[in-house]
């Protein structure tokens, strides 16, 4: 929707204004397409929590981070459940 959306400058909530928009939101797009894809290969191993996924996906972060991590990670996957792609069962997620 942002890219649909145009503008010349944004002001973020937090962080610098953004001059070239655009270009932010593309980058923010193809990282979010690659950690979706990251996710679903992960998916395709064996039932994990996220925590575990976490784990994998994320390397060595710091304990500061991990919640914001765990909710990006919930995120990506209710997406994939939506889209017919997870499924969760007792805190496990797996391919659908």
């Amino acid at each position: 929707m942002l890219l649909d959306r145009g503008g010349v400058l944004y002001l973020p909530g937090h962080g610098p204004p953004l001059p070239d928009p655009m270009k932010a939101v593309r980058k923010l797009y193809t990282r979010r397409s690659e950690r979706e894809r990251e996710v679903v290969a992960a998916l395709a191993q064996t039932p994990r929590s996220v925590a575990d996924m976490a784990d994998e996906l994320y390397g060595n972060i710091s304990e500061a981070l991990r919640p914001a991590a765990e909710r990006n990670l919930t995120a990506h996957l209710i997406k994939l459940a939506q889209d017919g792609l997870a499924i969760e069962d007792d805190g496990l997620w797996r391919s659908a």
